[in-house]
């Protein structure tokens, strides 16, 4: 995700002042994220979510049920799902009720016959009630940005999940490291469109004059990224020279000037296939949201972004808009193993964004805004109290740093090694973790792999791990 240019030039000025208990399988509590410890189960593997709601305005309250299918990876007498809020009517195992009990955001289900390892099952949860927003005993702060889940406003609802915020709507394994399928049944009243992951499958009026919207993802994607956005929408169709499929959803009122505002989008679509591989989802696109906030953000096949993205001049829009569109491939296909890895997301989308202003507009524009993020990277006061790249900390994931020094980590690549060795590594790393998950040490082993050097790691953990930056001779001019 990216924050918007008004929110970054607002923290630079600010810089410059004048889950889980699982029995049988160890007692263990949460996959074991270092940032993030009772979020995720080891005990199953979800295969498939299918999530209904309805959410009906101006009520602020939803109402549904979700259906997890899952298989076992070891004997459970029970287990754990994230779910934070909600008032729970009924759970389900294989279509018996079953017991549960709730311990903050931990949903512990005993389903009335233990599950052999090995067995696929289905969980149905459901529910109601107004959602909550923040990461409450997630491990870290309230402050995170982007991970309030889903979010009302006037004229509609966004999601946004980044990163603990999925368990906040909707009953999951919430742990980037357990990717899974969706189909979503959205039931708005008539008027709104729903748009979410993946394809538009079906819309069906009903008689109580509301339509329900179902959308499908064929292929996995982490809890974080999923998404539903309702609102009075148009939805404008493109496709990319390479055959990319582009649906895009606009507020109606806005639609003409937001269609100028990524009128580049395509471009990039086919620009980044390019570079780094075929793009790894079945469509594309953009929704706008019709509210403001100081972030767009990567959700799969759909990214979000806010209104104020049309007030942009056209290079910052292009800068936003690219990133999340080369988060598809990094974050979103490519997702980190667990949250201390967030620099793969974050620096990678970033300098693929700048990658796109280099074609574009050309190596001076691309050169100035290089420097121009070794400037500010460079100045003590960005971050007084250091947290290395691949360490920054549950409260500072998406701090400055991790975008525009972790940027710098892939153009020192570059320089060092040359354009074509350079994609040759980022195509290599691309392919071999695609609809998967990877590590920072799984990229540095690619580097090594495709280079054949074992130098690199240290320039390379330089930039990740070092208080000081290290020194750039820029060619005057």
């Amino acid at each position: 995700m990216l924050r918007t240019l008004r929110v970054l030039l607002l923290a630079l000025l600010v810089a410059f002042p004048g889950a889980l208990l699982v029995r049988g399988i160890g007692e263990a509590n949460g996959v074991g994220d270092p940032y993030f410890p009772t979020l995720g189960n080891p005990g199953y593997d979800v295969l498939h979510y299918t999530i209904n709601v309805v959410a009906l305005f101006p009520q602020r309250e939803i109402s549904g049920y979700t259906v997890v299918e899952a298989r076992a990876l070891a004997e459970l007498s029970r287990f754990n799902l994230d779910f934070a809020g909600f008032e729970i009517s009924e759970v389900s195992v294989n279509d018996l009720p079953a017991d549960y009990e709730r311990q903050d955001r931990e949903l512990i289900v005993t389903p009335q016959l233990p599950l052999p390892s090995g067995e696929v099952f289905v969980v149905t949860v459901r529910y109601a009630g107004v959602p909550r927003q923040g990461v409450p005993n997630a491990g870290a702060s309230a402050r995170l940005p982007f991970a309030g889940g889903w979010y009302q406003h006037r004229n509609g609802v966004y999601v946004a999940s980044e990163p603990a915020g999925a368990s906040l709507w909707f009953p999951c394994n919430d742990h980037p490291s357990d990717k899974a399928t969706y189909t979503f049944n959205i039931t708005v009243p008539a008027g709104y469109v729903a748009a979410a992951n993946g394809e538009l499958l079906e819309t069906v009026e009903g008689e109580d004059d509301t339509v329900r919207y179902t959308w499908a993802t064929r292929y996995t994607m982490a809890t974080y990224l999923a998404s539903v956005h309702i609102g009075e929408f148009v939805r404008l169709e493109d496709v990319s020279a390479d055959g990319v499929r582009i649906r895009n959803y606009f507020p109606y009122r806005d639609a003409a000037r937001l269609e100028e505002t990524f009128a580049q989008q395509a471009a990039m679509m086919d620009f980044f296939v390019d570079l780094i591989g075929p793009y790894p989802f079945e469509a594309y696109g953009a929704v706008v949201a019709d509210a403001n906030f100081g972030f767009a953000l990567e959700t799969q096949t759909l990214s979000l972004f806010p209104r104020a993205i049309m007030n942009n001049d056209s290079q910052n829009a292009n800068d936003i808009i690219a990133h999340e569109l080369a988060h598809q491939w990094f974050g979103n296909s490519v997702t980190p193993a667990q949250w201390d890895d967030i620099w793969l997301n974050e620096g990678f989308a970033t300098y693929f964004a700048a990658l796109w202003l280099e074609h574009s507009e050309g190596d001076e524009a691309f050169n100035e805004l290089m420097e121009n993020y070794y400037a500010i990277i460079t100045q003590p006061q960005v971050r007084p109290n250091f947290e290395p790249l691949d360490d920054p900390g549950a409260d500072n994931l998406f701090n400055l740093l991790v975008y525009l020094r972790g940027a710098w980590v892939l153009h020192a690549l570059r320089l060092e090694v040359g354009d074509a060795l350079f994609t040759d590594i980022i195509r290599v790393y691309y392919d071999r973790y695609k609809y998967s998950n990877a590590s920072i040490a799984d990229f540095l082993a690619v580097v090594r792999d495709v280079s054949g050097r074992d130098d690199l790691e240290a320039l390379l953990l330089a930039w990740l791990r070092e208080p000081r930056v290290p020194q750039v001779e820029f060619e005057p001019g």
